[in-house]
C-alpha cells in the first residue's frame, strides 16, 4: 500500500522539477535552512528559558516568539515536501526520513501540549521564577525531538548511499 503510494507520486511536475532543476534544490535547501533557524531558535531560545537557563529573563516574552517558530515551521514543511516529492519512493523507504517524521509528528504534539496545558502559566514565570517542573519535561522532550530531528536530516544522504 505503501509501495504504491509511493509510485503514485514519484514523476510529478512538482517533483521532477525540483530533481531536475539546476537551483531548484539549492535554493529550497537554503530556505529549509532558514526556516529551520526560525523554528530552533525560537523553540530553542523558550526551552531553555523553561528549564532554567538565563533564570533573569521573563519566559513570557520567549512565548511570544512562537510565531516566527511557525513561520519557520512553514518554510520547512513546503521544502521538505518539495523534497519528498523530488524523490518519494527514496524518501520513503529512508529509515532517517521515517524517523524524522515520526519526530514532527511528536514534537507536534508536544508543543500542542505545552499550548494547551502550559501556556498560560506563561505569565507567572518572570525573572527568577522557576517554571514547573510539568513544564520543564515538557521542553526537555521538545529540545530532545528537535535534536532528533535535525539529526534525522542530517542522516538522509547517508542512509540514502547506503539504500
Amino acid at each position: 500500500m505503501l509501495q504504491g503510494f509511493l509510485e503514485s507520486l514519484d514523476g510529478t511536475a512538482i517533483g521532477l522539477t525540483v530533481k531536475t532543476s539546476v537551483w531548484m534544490f539549492p535554493v529550497l535547501e537554503a530556505l529549509h535552512f532558514i526556516g529551520l533557524a526560525l523554528l530552533i531558535g525560537g523553540i530553542a531560545a523558550l526551552d531553555l528559558r523553561v528549564l532554567g537557563v538565563a533564570k533573569r529573563l521573563p519566559i513570557a516574552p520567549l512565548h511570544k516568539l512562537l510565531p516566527l517558530v511557525f513561520v519557520g515551521f512553514g518554510i520547512n514543511l513546503i521544502t521538505g515536501v518539495l523534497f519528498f516529492l523530488s524523490d518519494p519512493l527514496g524518501y520513503g523507504v529512508n529509515p532517517a526520513f521515517q524517523f524524522k517524521v515520526i519526530f514532527i509528528l511528536l514534537a507536534g504534539l508536544n508543543a500542542l501540549w505545552f499550548e494547551l496545558k502550559l501556556s498560560r502559566q506563561v505569565e507567572e514565570w518572570g525573572p527568577g521564577v522557576d517554571a514547573s517542573t510539568h513544564a520543564k519535561v515538557v521542553c526537555g522532550l521538545s529540545l530532545f525531538l528537535w535534536a532528533g530531528i535535525i539529526t534525522a536530516g542530517r542522516l538522509l544522504p547517508s542512509f540514502a548511499a547506503l539504500l
